[in-house]
């Protein structure tokens, strides 16, 4: 089953990594992050 990861940030550039680091061990390699840019400034 291949589990897809949705982040929509907004400014987060501070934060993004650390979220990153934090999902990648409870994935497989089927599964997928996708960050999506809110508008940032």
């Amino acid at each position: 089953m291949k589990i897809s990861v949705c982040m929509a940030t907004y400014n987060g550039e501070k934060y993004i990594a650390e979220q990153i680091r934090s999902i990648l061990p409870q994935l497989s390699e089927d599964d997928e992050v996708i960050v999506s840019d809110d508008g940032s400034s």
